[in-house]
């Protein structure tokens, strides 16, 4: 039996921990994690005027932070000022607008009444996808978006 003496064990140990650690790293060679594939999918569309419910559970995209959304299509026509809320009883809403390539474009924690969002935006003609999300992570619960 071949015997190692302790230090070694100790450093070749530490080593393993340490080559693990960074393989796992957020920033590292794997890269950072990525959205679920719901985050493709959506619940359905929107326009001007409509007044829509859902309800966030796990089975909703998550984002990497955590927190889960419910992505909703809206297509613009022509340049447009509107104004979207984010309504819940349940959760702690937080709304994102992102454009047809998944970008960010706006997104508002608690510029509505109370801790709803609101966003008030320029839209240039075009789809967008609004995500009615929340700000806290493992947070589940119904809510509504109007459309304004």
């Amino acid at each position: 039996m071949l015997r190692v003496p302790r230090r070694a064990a100790l450093l070749a140990t530490l080593a393993a921990v340490t080559l693990t650690a960074a393989a796992c790293d957020d920033d590292g060679p794997t890269g950072p994690p990525t959205e679920s594939l719901a985050c493709n999918t959506t619940v359905g569309n929107l326009a001007f005027g409509d007044t829509v419910t859902g309800v966030l559970v796990r089975e909703s995209c998550r984002l990497t932070d955590g927190t889960y959304a419910d992505r909703w299509r809206m297509d613009i026509d022509t340049a447009s000022v509107l104004t979207i809320d984010h309504i819940s009883d349940d959760v702690d809403p937080y709304l994102i607008i992102r454009d047809a390539q998944g970008n960010q474009i706006v997104a508002d924690d608690d510029g509505g009444i109370g801790d709803d969002a609101r966003i008030t935006f320029g839209f240039a003609a075009g789809t967008y996808y609004v995500l009615a999300n929340t700000f806290d992570a493992d947070d589940f619960g119904g809510y509504t978006l109007i459309v304004r």
